[in-house]
């Protein structure tokens, strides 16, 4: 089984070295698909209603569906590390 989830940056969750607010990466997983009933990413994203995002996130209040854009797995591990290098959400030393 392979995991679907739907990759994103918001902005307005991190902040830049002076203090500015930037782009955080998200990920939304979905659960998983067994094989040969994939999605392909691109009808995935299609059917993805940004202005529910905030309130499916649990960020109503604070991001606006302006501040989301989705983007591809490839440029959320580019740009972001992917979830597993991020030493903060994993306890401090990336273990």
């Amino acid at each position: 089984m392979s995991e679907i989830a739907i990759y994103m940056k918001v902005f307005g969750l991190a902040e830049d070295e002076r203090g500015n607010k930037d782009y955080a990466g998200m990920k939304l997983s979905m659960g998983e698909f067994k094989e040969g009933s994939e999605i392909p990413y691109e009808e995935l994203i299609k059917k993805v209603h940004i202005d529910e995002l905030p309130k499916i996130l649990r960020l109503d209040g604070i991001i606006k569906p302006e501040d989301i854009e989705i983007i591809t797995p490839e440029e959320y591990d580019r740009d972001y590390g992917g979830e597993d290098d991020n030493p903060d959400l994993l306890g401090g030393d990336g273990s």
